[in-house]
């Protein structure tokens, strides 16, 4: 359980851990490839990177692998390639946290709690995000299965793009997009098979387990683009703009509650020829009715 430090300049991690350990990196620039392949150890703890390093952990094809039973922090300005992986199978860091101008590109395994404030991050159709919080910089994430989606995403900040949605097979799956964060939820290629059977399996959807989904789009500032398919229940507060105009394929909402200054903020409707999105039930607060314009 001792906490090794990555001297400057050394590019290898051979010899340096043992299971259990944590991994400290304080300083350099050097680009770290050798032996960042750590699956054979049953655990680590903590890894640290710096603000004072501009360390790159992987690239070129090789990724750091590790279990992590406590923290992933990058404070610097590197790169990190990273895979939640151990003993040859998918495996789980338990708090990634992206809190400088650096990167972190995830690439396989479970990201149980994921952070970020500032810098870039870029995961892929393998990586998993049970709870995103983005309060900074730019996040994307590519498209996943509604069963393996969201359960909580906290979005205050920063710019979003992501082709997942709510996890659907969870209880109470949540969304907050709020603080003049910019949200885009999409998918980056839609196929005629998609348009023609959008469902759990080809669409981010904003569903939980027996019609439990909410998604909360509030403030000044703030923008939900909704490019996906149902929506359980949804609230768009204080002057927020819900914009469904790039909607590609007609799909229903179950709850709308909205104030005035979002409605009038928001477009309701898709401009996609055909499509059509349905409202069961509306609530407008402070309104003489519950019509949305358009």
């Amino acid at each position: 359980m001792a906490v090794q430090t990555l001297q400057e300049g050394v590019t290898s991690l051979s010899g340096l851990l043992s299971s259990s350990d944590s991994l400290r990196i304080l300083r350099g620039g050097q680009t770290v490839t050798g032996s960042i392949d750590q699956n054979a150890l049953t655990d680590l703890g903590n890894v640290e990177i710096s603000s004072t390093a501009s360390v790159n952990l992987g690239g070129g094809g090789s990724n750091f692998k590790a279990k992590l039973t406590g923290t992933l922090s990058h404070a610097g300005s590197g790169r990190i390639y990273v895979e939640a992986y151990q003993g040859g199978a998918a495996s789980t860091i338990a708090r990634t946290k992206l809190i400088g101008p650096g990167f972190i590109y995830g690439r396989n395994g479970t990201f149980t709690r994921y952070e970020q404030s500032a810098g870039e991050a870029d995961f892929n159709e393998s990586s998993i995000i049970p709870t995103a919080i983005v309060g900074g910089g730019t996040f994307r994430a590519a498209f996943v299965t509604g069963t393996t989606g969201f359960q909580t995403a906290i979005f205050s900040g920063g710019v979003v793009y992501t082709e997942r949605g709510l996890d659907t097979d969870a209880s109470g799956s949540k969304m907050y997009v709020t603080g003049g964060c910019e949200c885009h939820v999409s998918r980056s290629n839609i196929t005629a098979s998609i348009t023609q059977s959008p469902g759990t399996t080809n669409m981010p959807m904003g569903t939980g387990s027996t019609a439990s989904g909410v998604i909360v789009v509030s403030g000044p500032g703030t923008v939900l683009d909704w490019q996906g398919y149902t929506i359980d229940t949804i609230y768009v507060l204080g002057g927020a703009r819900l914009d469904m105009s790039a909607a590609p394929v007609s799909f229903s909402v179950g709850n709308l509650f909205v104030d005035r200054k979002s409605l009038l903020a928001s477009n309701w409707q898709s401009k996609v020829p055909g499509v059509t999105i349905t409202y069961s039930a509306k609530t407008i607060y402070g309104s003489n009715d519950d019509t949305l314009p358009g």
